[in-house]
């Protein structure tokens, strides 16, 4: 028997011989539906020297249990549909997979993700750099002494790079996040010997 569509059918058994025949029906009897399709989405929050991430379970077709693995996670593991604030203290690429079921049947999938961690910047008068204004409208005055740098990455609060500068010959940089949405943004500066990190609050 092939149901084209889900849901929750009777189902009749007539018999019949010489003296007649007798009709049986039960309702709600059989129920069709369709197994899992596992996926999921998630937002990074980068705070000084952990990040921590949030996962939505997007799985089609009605899963009733989840089974989540968190590769260097902490927690490691989690039976809840959306689980939150998934801590990470190293930078690197980890392994997110998702086991999604109902009573039809189950479904995985495993995503790749890189998890960026912001090391903490010191605050005392011998810090090699200085940000200014901040909160910014847009323009950010970056002063640099003689240290080396590699690069500087900004990234938006859901831990995304949204701009990167990998060259440096002088000792005063102007960083334009003007045509960004307003909000808080991170300067991921990275030397030779250390990576250092400078909130920005965006404003309009």
């Amino acid at each position: 028997v092939f149901y084209n569509a889900p849901g929750v059918y009777e189902v009749s058994l007539t018999v019949t011989n010489q003296n007649g025949s007798n009709t049986i029906t039960k309702a709600d009897y059989i129920s069709v539906g369709y197994a899992p399709a596992a996926n999921f989405s998630y937002e990074t929050t980068l705070n000084a020297n952990e990040t921590l991430i949030d996962f939505t379970d997007i799985s089609e077709n009605n899963p009733t249990s989840w089974e989540w693995t968190f590769d260097g996670g902490t927690p490691g593991n989690s039976s809840i549909q959306h689980p939150v604030e998934i801590t990470y203290t190293i930078a690197g690429y980890y392994d997110i997979s998702l086991l999604a079921s109902n009573e039809f049947g189950s479904d995985s999938t495993t995503q790749t993700i890189f998890v960026d961690v912001l090391s903490e910047v010191s605050e005392n008068k011998d810090d090699f750099w200085e940000v200014y204004p901040n909160p910014t409208s847009g323009i950010i005055n970056l002063k640099l002494n003689k240290k080396t740098i590699s690069s500087i990455i900004v990234y938006n609060s859901l831990g995304r790079l949204v701009k990167q500068y990998d060259s440096f010959q002088q000792e005063s940089i102007i960083i334009d996040i003007s045509d960004f949405e307003k909000g808080i943004y991170y300067l991921n500066i990275e030397t030779e010997e250390n990576t250092y990190v400078k909130q920005i609050i965006l404003t309009r």
